[in-house]
């Protein structure tokens, strides 16, 4: 059965403290973005796909493997920390 894309929309799907090698916190969100597919029969289908992320600020990070985040611009690492 083939399928025909509808559309995408990124939206934010989790937020959390984080905390850089130099004490300084913010808030770090992630999105995760969505795609909507309408198939020829059925009902309409939503699949979530990549998931980026971003500072408080805007500034746009990566995730490492073992969780650390690194920001894209200037490499300064951010780690998660606890809701005080």
């Amino acid at each position: 059965m083939g399928c025909k894309m509808n559309g995408r929309q990124r939206e934010k799907t989790d937020s959390f403290r984080v905390q850089d090698d130099g004490g300084n916190k913010s808030y770090m969100y992630e999105y995760t973005t969505f795609t909507d597919h309408r198939p020829i029969a059925g009902p309409g289908q939503r699949a979530a796909g990549g998931k980026s992320y971003e500072l408080e600020n805007g500034s746009h990070v990566n995730i490492t493997k073992d969780g650390i985040f690194v920001e894209v611009v200037n490499g300064r690492v951010w780690r998660r920390v606890g809701e005080c």
